[in-house]
């Protein structure tokens, strides 16, 4: 059986965006498999975040584990 899990392991930000400030715009991001045997894998990825919505905006600095970013996508 193999266990999955993800980690973020950098987060790029804009200091100003459109008037706003502190903007996520990349999350670099490892997917990671381990199998019983402590064999493991990982894939790297990047994720360009699409230009937020002032409505919805939350800045780097508010953003803690338990929000979602990833919700209006």
């Amino acid at each position: 059986m193999i266990t999955y899990t993800w980690r973020i392991n950098k987060i790029h930000v804009k200091p100003l965006l459109n008037g706003l400030t502190n903007v996520i715009h990349t999350v670099d991001w490892d997917y990671i498999g381990i199998d019983e045997n402590n064999n493991k894998s990982s894939v790297r990825f990047p994720l360009i975040l699409p230009e937020p919505l002032e409505a919805n905006f939350i800045p780097y600095n508010d953003i803690t584990e338990e929000i979602n970013i990833l919700k209006n996508k």
